[in-house]
Formats: C-alpha cells, sequence, structure tokens
C-alpha cells in the first residue's frame, strides 16, 4: 500500500471505532466519561490529521509548494478540483478543530464534540479523504 492508502485505513479504523463505541454507549456518556471522551478526542485528531498528511502529500506531489497554514491545504485542494469548495470549508473547519485539540485543548467545546458524535460529523473526514485517494489515483498518484 502507498502512504495515502495506508493513510486512508487509519481514518477507516477510527470511524468503525467511533462507530463501535457509539453502538455500545449513548455519546452523551463518551463525552462525561474521561476515558472515552479522551480517547474519542485523540481518534478525532489522528484521523484528521492524516486527512492534513494526505493533503499535503497529494499537494507535493502536484508541485505545490507547502502551505503556511493548514488550512491552506483545503484551499489547494480545492483549486485543483480534488475537493469541492463546501469541501473545502468544510476540511479548514476539521482542521481549525483538530488545531483546538493539539494546541488549546483545556478549551474544546465538549457541545460540538458532542454534535460531531451524535450526528456522526467525522463520516466527513473518511469522505474527504476517499475523494483524495480516488484523485490520487486518477492522477497516477501514489499506486
Amino acid at each position: 500500500m502507498g502512504e495515502l492508502e495506508d493513510r486512508v485505513e487509519h481514518v477507516r479504523e477510527c470511524v468503525r471505532g467511533l462507530d463501535q463505541l457509539l453502538r455500545e454507549k449513548e455519546a452523551r456518556n463518551v463525552v462525561n466519561d474521561f476515558t472515552l471522551l479522551n480517547a474519542a478526542l485523540h481518534i478525532i485528531q489522528t484521523s484528521i490529521q492524516s486527512l492534513i498528511d494526505m493533503s499535503a502529500h497529494l499537494l507535493s506531489e502536484l508541485g505545490e509548494k507547502p502551505p503556511a497554514t493548514y488550512g491552506e491545504l483545503a484551499e489547494n485542494l480545492s483549486k485543483h478540483q480534488v475537493i469541492s469548495d463546501s469541501e473545502s470549508k468544510l476540511a479548514k473547519k476539521l482542521i481549525g478543530f483538530r488545531n483546538i485539540l493539539v494546541h488549546t485543548y483545556l478549551k474544546v467545546d465538549i457541545n460540538l464534540l458532542l454534535e460531531i458524535l451524535e450526528e456522526r460529523k467525522y463520516h466527513d473526514i473518511l469522505k474527504i479523504a476517499l475523494k483524495i485517494l480516488k484523485y490520487a489515483h486518477e492522477k497516477k498518484i501514489d499506486s
């Protein structure tokens, strides 16, 4: 497997893990349990990091210079028509959430996390990752 496929597989495992957790526990119970809360946060963080790594790898292969911010990765994916403008905005929000988890973890909005879990919004990470992989395969990158 190539680097992009490895990252997609990681995101798939994370989504499956969160789905399994939420079959066993209600989202409210997850966010109210220290261990489960931190497990969910870590899973989401590493999923988004995989998305960032995939984006950077693909854009590097396309000849793009490294961006000043991770948010620019999403914009460049849209510019290359890897993802739509609305998916680019969503990716920027995901990256922003990851930045909060990494840098200002004491200020995580638990209500936002609850919404992400209840509405299974973490599936969006996989949808975008699969689009990146599809584009890469079409361009014979990381095959």
